[in-house]
């Protein structure tokens, strides 16, 4: 999946929407066919997704205003999460990586001065990752 600017500049639309529930089915569902090269446990847990929702709806409940740079740690979080599983041959943590890696780029926290532009695309973020978790959970993804 490629994120679009426009869902984190201005909204999430229905594409969007759709997009990322198959996104988020890849994620949460290991590949049945070993021909790939890939493990056949190699879904995104729950429990990965849900500590970096965590810190994102932490940010959020405190301002991003005051946060700005716990959210610039959240790249480097991640990046670390990918190298620790990178042994058991992820490549769908990867994805995810770099998925979440656009949107916060998309983000652009360090350009934008307008405090109230700023937070909208903070909004559009977390609402991007909701329904990235959402999704995942309805897929099945597992602890």
């Amino acid at each position: 999946m490629k994120v679009q600017s426009d869902w984190i500049h201005k909204e999430l639309t229905e594409s969007a929407i759709e997009e990322i529930s198959k996104f988020s089915k890849d994620i949460a569902t290991s590949d049945k066919n070993p021909t790939k090269g890939y493990p056949l446990n190699n879904d995104v847990k729950t429990s990965k997704l849900r500590r970096f929702y965590g810190e994102v709806k932490r940010i959020q409940s405190k301002g991003i205003l005051d946060e700005k740079n716990s959210f610039r740690m959240l790249k480097p979080k991640l990046a670390y999460a990918v190298g620790r599983e990178d042994q058991k041959n992820n490549p769908k943590l990867k994805d995810l990586f770099i998925v979440l890696s656009d949107a916060i780029d998309n983000v652009e926290i360090d350009k934008i001065d307008n405090e109230n532009e700023l937070k909208k695309r903070f909004s559009n973020f977390v609402q991007l990752f909701e329904a990235i978790v959402a999704y995942h959970k309805f897929h099945g993804g597992k602890e």
